[in-house]
């Protein structure tokens, strides 16, 4: 991503949450990254780390930001004409979101994160594309205003058919998106509103 990409990124981050918001919230999450559809048959279930910042809009709502990195291992690849290769690396996910908080108690929440995965390790020559995962999550209260965090996200990864996996002239990869899911756990302040 060119540096006024990055710079525009940041940007829309901070409007997100420079608005009339109430109450910073920040938090960290955790969880095994799961690879779906064809990603599956070249990596291993991995890990995802999150941290973000966010505020309040209102009772029900939270806009966020946030960056984290969600690594995967790799599976012994057969390529076509012989051969194996093993892949590692993964993507660094930076995303501004928007959460619905429903019921009276607002702890069960609905949303989406959208934003640039920055490829890492092996995955660099994907270069940085546009991602989005929606998510739905539970809440649970803590002493001191806090939350316990539980949550599913699906993360898809929008690559395009240009853009393969491959080694030298052969492709082992060779879909328009990769998506992947995280079942997770995290803490956040600002549970309280």
């Amino acid at each position: 991503m060119k540096r006024s990409g990055w710079l525009g990124m940041g940007i829309l981050m901070a409007l997100l949450i420079a608005g009339p918001v109430r109450a910073q919230v920040f938090g960290v999450s955790v969880g095994p990254a799961i690879p779906t559809s064809d990603l599956g048959d070249i990596l291993d279930t991995g890990f995802a780390v999150n941290g973000f910042f966010g505020g309040w809009l209102g009772e029900s709502f939270l806009i966020k930001g946030d960056v984290g990195y969600h690594g995967f291992t790799s599976k012994e690849i057969e390529l076509p004409g012989g051969g194996e290769i093993e892949i590692e690396g993964g993507v660094v996910p930076i995303r501004g979101g928007f959460y619905k908080y429903w019921g009276q108690s607002k702890r069960f929440y609905t949303g989406s994160s959208l934003g640039a995965y920055v490829p890492t390790g092996d995955l660099e020559d994907l270069d940085t594309k546009f991602g989005l995962g929606p998510r739905i999550g539970y809440l649970f209260p803590v002493g001191g205003g806090g939350g316990v965090d539980l949550f599913f996200e699906y993360h898809r990864i929008f690559i395009g058919d240009e853009n393969p996996l491959t080694d030298g002239d052969r492709v082992f990869y060779d879909e328009d998106n990769v998506s992947y899911v995280v079942v997770g756990i995290g803490y956040q302040t600002g549970f309280s509103r």
